[in-house]
């Protein structure tokens, strides 16, 4: 961070807010801090593929209604790349019909060229301004279709 807000001063023609000796303080306070507390790494998770989406939908039994949800969200989050949690909820207790998808966030639809589609009004989307809804547009995918899954 510290190196863009220099590359943009130099860039502006004006003086580096920072000379090399103040690099070196700062980096020796952060292997300092590292240190003490040491490194707090974050899993990477794999990104999810259409093979991985093809068996789970091969393992799911989706005349159940617990597993077609689970279906639906996972052919939604995937082809509108969505995060999990913004078509899912940490418990049945935490679900709220103002922060969570239902039925009502749901419209279906056919456009100009005659293509079905599914409208998704998405109540807290992480990426929308708090309290503004954000839409996102699912159109036919083939034998993994979102639609078919909603």
């Amino acid at each position: 961070y510290l190196s863009a807000v220099r590359a943009w001063h130099i860039a502006q023609g004006w003086p580096p807010p920072l000379n090399n000796s103040n690099h070196e303080h700062i980096n020796w306070s952060l292997r300092g801090l590292e240190n003490l507390h040491g490194r707090k790494h974050k899993l990477l998770r794999p990104p999810i593929t259409l093979t991985m989406l093809m068996a789970l939908k091969a393992t799911l039994t989706l005349s159940d209604p617990f597993n077609a949800c689970i279906w639906a969200m996972a052919s939604c989050a995937f082809f509108r790349m969505m995060r999990f949690g913004e078509v899912s909820c940490k418990s049945r207790v935490a679900f709220n019909t103002s922060l969570h998808l239902t039925r009502a966030h749901a419209f279906f639809g056919m456009d100009l060229r005659n293509c079905h589609y599914a409208h998704l009004d998405l109540p807290a989307a992480k990426t929308a301004c708090p309290g503004e809804t954000q839409s996102v547009f699912l159109n036919e995918q083939g034998d993994l279709c979102p639609l078919a899954a909603l």
